[in-house]
């Protein structure tokens, strides 16, 4: 027996001086991020019209440079208008006549020397003829076009002299400032998206070049063919340099930290579902269950199980159960990942 226990006693001494595995290490770090989903769509005009006539007629003048900015209000087209004022003084005259027919007409109803079916008929003459006035007035009016908003004028289709019939195209105009571009994403971010969030926008006609704006719209219905919603979003162009109709890139911000933890993808221990890590504390390696986020350039996000101030075992921990005494080659210094936007950026499918 007292052979049994000295045998004991020696194998317990040797555990516990079990000699440490030398591993490799490095402090976790702190760095900024920015998640962002990933689209395609094109740029639109905040707001286009093509300039048509509503009545028929020659064309006098017109008021305008192609290409060039003109605000709203602004006399684009002049029309002959001899024949519209002339209609005019028609209805004015028709007008008078029929005001006075119904004021002795509602006299003598009045004194009974006249029946109230003739003073009905002459207030519904005089109602008539208020209304062709109208209609002479408007027709006056449209020979004169003017721009109903700011934007820029495209090629003109006509020319002074021109005999236009009501419809016909007269020019383009396009507001340019803000552009809309409209992107699809899959149902599966909806939890993500809201009315506001920062968007970045690329074309391939001005490369490395990113421009800003922010969601306006999203549709309230999931599209049932593609499983997808539609948002739109406004781009801020005042220098101009956009263009209707460009293909975008669109990046959609959905998060943003300035102080998320990575630490190395060696780090990292799978099993089944989860992911482990093993964490130097007072010089033993302690088993860690983390929960990771977005992966970049050999780095992944820690989004729970450590601190910032841990040391994470990044090599030998093949070799290390829990509660093992380690001895750690040096600590690695983080590296500088968090310095660039770009590297910075995942998409919802790396989520998923």
């Amino acid at each position: 027996m007292l052979a049994l226990l000295a045998t004991a006693n020696v194998g317990s001494g040797a555990i516990a001086q079990q000699a440490p595995v030398v591993v490799d290490a490095e402090v976790v770090e702190l760095a900024g991020r920015t998640e962002a989903l990933s689209a395609v769509g094109e740029l639109m005009a905040n707001e286009a019209v093509t300039i048509r006539p509503q009545i028929d007629g020659r064309i006098r003048e017109i008021h305008f440079n192609e290409g060039s900015h003109i605000e709203q209000g602004a006399l684009l087209f002049t029309l002959e208008d001899e024949l519209y004022r002339a209609q005019l003084d028609e209805a004015t005259a028709t007008l008078n006549l029929a005001a006075a027919n119904s004021s002795r007409a509602s006299v003598l109803a009045s004194s009974k020397a006249g029946t109230e079916r003739s003073r009905d008929e002459a207030i519904a003459q005089l109602r008539v003829a208020e209304a062709r006035k109208a209609i002479a007035e408007k027709n006056l009016s449209d020979t004169r076009i003017h721009a109903p908003f700011s934007g820029e004028l495209g090629l003109r289709k006509v020319s002074v002299g021109a005999y236009i019939s009501k419809g016909d195209d007269l020019v383009d105009l396009i507001q340019t400032d803000p552009l809309k571009v409209t992107f699809q994403l899959p149902e599966r971010v909806l939890r993500h998206l809201s009315v506001g969030q920062p968007v970045e926008v690329q074309v391939d006609a001005l490369p490395g070049e990113r421009f800003a704006g922010k969601v306006t719209v999203i549709s309230p219905q999931v599209s049932a063919a593609g499983r997808s919603l539609q948002l739109r979003a406004e781009i801020d162009n005042r220098e101009g340099r956009l263009r209707p109709g460009l293909f975008a890139r669109v990046n959609l911000v959905i998060s943003e930290r300035d102080q998320a933890m990575f630490v190395a993808e060696t780090a990292l221990i799978p099993r089944g579902n989860d992911q482990f890590v093993f964490r130097v504390v007072d010089g033993k390696a302690v088993e860690t269950k983390v929960r990771i986020g977005q992966r970049r350039a050999g780095k992944v996000e820690i989004l729970e199980g450590l601190e910032p101030s841990d040391i994470v075992v990044t090599g030998g921990q093949m070799k290390l159960r829990n509660g093992a005494p380690v001895e750690v080659t040096g600590i690695v210094a983080p590296s500088p990942i968090g310095a660039s936007r770009e590297e910075g950026r995942s998409t919802a499918a790396e989520r998923s």
